[in-house]
């Protein structure tokens, strides 16, 4: 099977995003505590657009590199492909974070109804009640249980509708949110019904007219990237799920130095996010990128 081109400006994208995500959390705390708040502070309700873009980019991706693929057997393949994506990485810097939370570090404002209820659905990214909001335990894991659903439906999409995926996606989707409707209010239902999910499906339609237009993926192929924002791109994931981690180091010197609040504000949030996206990237070097070549094993080629 012919591979179609890569496209660097994908990973700009994602570099975009991830470093819109670590500015916004990072004006949070901030504005908190800052005594005067700045710019970026005051863009804070903005901020859910990374997440948006790092959705769009998943429905563009899914379908620009697995519409030649069809049958149950490329399903599995993709399904099981997803999941040593998704969880390994995921599974180090929640327990991580579990860690932290019982040490008494991290995570005061838990507060769920079942406390191993709550860390087995965190662990296994399934809709979660966090006595608070409907976050995991790794807080920004919230997003990976909507790609873990769009890519439940994206595979089943594979294995039936290979001209009509989009179409065939829209539908359970739409299937899955008529059923949820009917459910008594919670993380089940939050997640099936919440409208982001049309965030996935319209990747996959720009995906679609991409491909009809042989112009337009040699147009998109042949823009260049930085070499230093493709590589920002291929650590978004760790990025987006280290650096709240890092965001503590932040939290515990406002509190033990108080001039900090004195700082302009501006200058803390870009200071705070060009180191964390800096250590970020490291564990991607370190210990994402070793630890998915090692994992290669077990996911077959197409």
């Amino acid at each position: 099977m012919t591979q179609r081109p890569s496209l660097p400006i994908l990973q700009a994208l994602r570099a975009v995003a991830a470093s819109v995500v670590v500015m916004v959390h990072a004006s949070q705390v901030v504005m908190n505590h800052a005594a005067r708040p700045g710019l970026f502070v005051t863009l804070y309700p903005f901020g859910a657009l990374g997440v948006d873009v790092f959705f769009v980019i998943s429905g563009f991706v899914m379908t620009y590199t697995s519409s030649r693929r069809n049958g149950w057997r490329d399903t599995l393949t993709f399904l099981r492909a997803r999941a040593i994506r998704i969880y390994p990485i995921y599974w180090i810097w929640t327990s991580v974070m579990l860690l932290l939370w019982l040490g008494g570090v991290a995570r005061h404002d838990l507060h769920p109804p079942s406390i191993w209820r709550f860390i087995l659905r965190s662990y296994l990214l399934l809709p979660v009640w966090d006595g608070r909001v409907y976050s995991p335990l790794l807080a920004q894991g919230w997003t990976l249980t909507f790609e873990l659903l769009f890519y439940l439906a994206f595979g089943i999409a594979i294995a039936g509708a290979w001209r009509a995926r989009t179409f065939f996606v829209i539908c359970m989707l739409v299937l899955a949110a008529s059923v949820a409707f009917r459910l008594p209010d919670g993380p089940t239902r939050h997640v099936l019904t919440n409208w982001k999910m049309l965030e996935f499906v319209a990747g996959m339609v720009i995906a679609d007219i991409t491909i009809k237009y042989a112009g337009a993926i040699r147009f998109l192929a042949g823009l260049k990237m930085p070499r230093w924002l493709t590589y920002l791109g291929d650590a978004s994931y760790s990025i987006y799920l280290v650096h709240t981690l890092f965001l503590l180091a932040l939290v515990f010197a406002y509190k033990h130095l108080h001039q900090l609040a004195q700082v302009q504000a501006d200058l803390l949030v870009l200071g705070y996010a060009c180191v964390a996206i800096w250590l970020s990237s490291l564990t991607y070097r370190w210990m994402e990128k070793p630890l998915m070549q090692r994992l290669k094993w077990a996911v077959p080629r197409p």
